[in-house]
């Protein structure tokens, strides 16, 4: 007895419900425009000038895509340089001066919350000395911290 009641109230439920909708049928459809969204989700991104240099050497940082109005740590092979602020479109830039650094690898990461961006910078001797570019705060690599990597060659049969 309840098993055909049910079937008619449910039927009733739709059909009042394709009423209801009725005049929402004459209003003007507009296209989706994915395009304008797009570049809300951008991923960040970190760049530098040069990627080598001899001590004494700067190397200007520019970053994209991080939260904007935050506080921004920079570390060097994992000691703190300090913080920076981004801008209200979440882009940052600063400087690194290895005055004080030693010949050797440093891997300079850009903390933002869960977002952990890295690159390497190499201080050696048969790099040229590179000049001082751009703007932002500048930090200076810590003397001492330097990482000494050997690269060893990959033998195949």
């Amino acid at each position: 007895m309840f098993q055909p009641i049910s079937r008619v109230v449910i039927a009733l439920i739709i059909f009042l419900s394709g009423i209801a909708l009725m005049p929402f049928i004459a209003l003007p459809t507009e296209a989706f425009q994915w395009q304008k969204y797009a570049d809300v989700y951008e991923e960040p991104e970190i760049v530098v000038n040069y990627y080598d240099g001899q001590p004494g050497s700067f190397f200007h940082f520019q970053g994209i895509g991080f939260t904007p109005n935050s506080s921004v740590d920079l570390m060097s092979n994992n000691l703190s340089l300090g913080s920076i602020i981004t801008d209200g479109a979440g882009n940052l830039e600063f400087q690194i001066d290895s005055t004080n650094a030693e010949i050797g690898s440093y891997y300079i990461s850009v903390l933002d919350g869960n977002i952990s961006l890295t690159t390497r910078i190499m201080l050696n001797v048969n790099s040229p000395v590179r000049p001082q570019e751009g703007a932002g705060e500048i930090f200076l690599l810590p003397a001492g911290s330097g990482l000494s990597e050997i690269f060893l060659p990959t033998i195949t049969r």
